[in-house]
């Protein structure tokens, strides 16, 4: 776990090694908390016109996150209004992290992680919370608090950035398929979904299918091309900052899923928005730390092509 001077927990996460070697240090890699769901295995489960994220979600990780033989954890997964049906098999052999995730990404999807928060004042014990947010987690706002500014010639707690546009395989598309479960003629395809806007902007024909194990309902793989679509079409944008770890805002500050302001003017970029936070990296001995701050696809011009 990783606190800042204030006593604020910035990352926590689950060792999954320990090497040492001539020098006198320790390495201990770690993934984030989510990784244990990676580890476990989902049961037979049946849900009928269910919560998606107070009922179904909760349930598969409830299952495997007792205090027993488990990690531990509390809940904060609030109703959506979405309902849906799902059934699971255990000879499936499917991860409970992969459920969870096919759970969310589809369209009316949500956002989900497992954050890890002092239990007391006093500091002495921890909690591991697996929360949901529907639509989104973090605050999301038109009019951010906060902002992460490059402006030629003026200084300040942001020193560089890098922008990223992302057009290679598995980061855009204009035409996306879900894939089902089955073999020859009884796999089933979701209808495919064009970006037709884009096309008809002269984008050459970039396809995506993705298979989604257990699935065989066609309503449930068209709701997984919504969501593949909003992911997909227009590729992705990446910003990364370079920004001093003790100045505002910092890491203890921002919650993934927060808006964020982009003010960017120098010669090589001018841009003025509002995207989402994704990720950040921290460097304690620069006295840096890396937000990355992203805009994702949009929905302009999805169509259903009835073709398919």
């Amino acid at each position: 776990m990783a606190c800042d001077d204030d006593d604020r927990i910035i990352w926590a996460g689950i060792p999954t090694a320990r090497t040492t070697d001539e020098n006198p240090v320790v390495r201990f890699p770690c993934v984030t908390v989510e990784k244990y769901l990676d580890r476990r295995y989902q049961a037979d489960a049946e849900f009928e016109q269910e919560d998606q994220t107070s009922v179904i979600a909760r349930t598969l990780v409830e299952a495997v996150g007792d205090d027993v033989i488990g990690i531990g954890l509390d809940y904060d997964t609030p109703a959506s209004g979405v309902l849906r049906d799902r059934t699971y098999f255990n000879d499936e052999d499917a991860r409970v992290l992969t459920r969870v995730q096919q759970l969310s990404n589809v369209i009316k999807g949500f956002d989900w992680t497992i954050d890890v928060e002092w239990a007391d004042e006093d500091h002495s014990r921890v909690v591991k919370i697996f929360r949901t947010g529907y639509p989104n987690l973090g605050y999301i706002t038109e009019d951010p608090e906060h902002v992460f500014s490059v402006i030629a010639g003026v200084q300040g707690p942001v020193t560089s950035f890098s922008h990223e546009n992302q057009w290679g395989d598995g980061d855009a598309a204009t035409l996306v398929q879900a894939v089902g479960d089955g073999q020859g003629e009884d796999k089933p395809y979701s209808v495919p979904i064009i970006d037709s806007t884009r096309e008809a902007a002269g984008w050459p024909r970039l396809e995506e299918r993705q298979s989604k194990q257990g699935v065989i309902e066609d309503d449930t793989l068209a709701q997984y091309a919504q969501g593949m679509a909003q992911t997909y079409f227009a590729g992705q944008s990446v910003i990364s900052f370079d920004a001093l770890v003790d100045q505002w805002p910092s890491p203890a500050d921002v919650t993934l899923g927060d808006s964020a302001r982009i003010e960017i003017d120098t010669d090589q970029l001018t841009i003025s928005q509002v995207w989402r936070i994704i990720g950040y990296s921290i460097s304690p001995a620069e006295g840096k730390w890396t937000p990355v701050i992203a805009r994702i696809g949009d929905t302009e011009g999805i169509e259903d092509d009835d073709a398919g």
